[in-house]
């Protein structure tokens, strides 16, 4: 059960742990299924080990531009991925969402990988505010879990569709 300021998301995929490791952590594949449905995505930087990052664009091609950096905090391979995401102006400084100016602008990412059975990979997803945030953030964050919530598991569909 997802604690106060907290999405929590679990969902089984008919793929092997390593297969779903490989999704999240090459950049080449992560790019094809994370962004939300109508943004693409691109890395202009890609160091995916503890103490690196992956710096991103999310782009409808017209109006809507977000980046980000994803900071690697833990990697267990086939087990655990943390990071904090953060979300960058276009020059690489900390920002805020760009359609959210009220957000917090670190969330904390935390994916759990464990077999299910021969071929099954359950994942859990929890995403939380990280950092120093006010409680208008707060409220701000937990407000949007059901947008979220929608856009994670759109993100997941097209995981499925790619595995």
């Amino acid at each position: 059960m997802p604690k106060e300021n907290e999405i929590s998301l679990t969902r089984i995929f008919d793929a092997q742990t390593k297969s779903i490791w490989s999704a999240w952590t090459d950049p080449k594949k992560l790019v094809q299924w994370l962004p939300p449905t109508g943004l693409t995505m691109e890395c202009s930087r890609a160091d995916v080990k503890i103490g690196g990052a992956v710096v991103f664009k999310m782009t409808d091609g017209k109006s809507i531009n977000i980046f980000g950096r994803f900071q690697y905090r833990d990697l267990v391979i086939d087990k655990r991925i943390m990071y904090v995401q953060e979300f960058l102006d276009n020059k690489g400084n900390l920002s805020r969402h760009p359609m959210l100016q009220v957000f917090p602008s670190r969330l904390l990412v935390i994916i759990e990988l464990s077999e299910e059975g021969h071929s099954q990979t359950k994942v859990i997803l929890r995403v939380e505010p990280n950092g120093a945030y006010n409680k208008e953030e707060a409220e701000a964050f937990n407000g949007h879990i059901g947008d979220m919530t929608m856009g994670w598991t759109g993100s997941f569909d097209k995981l499925d569709d790619l595995l």
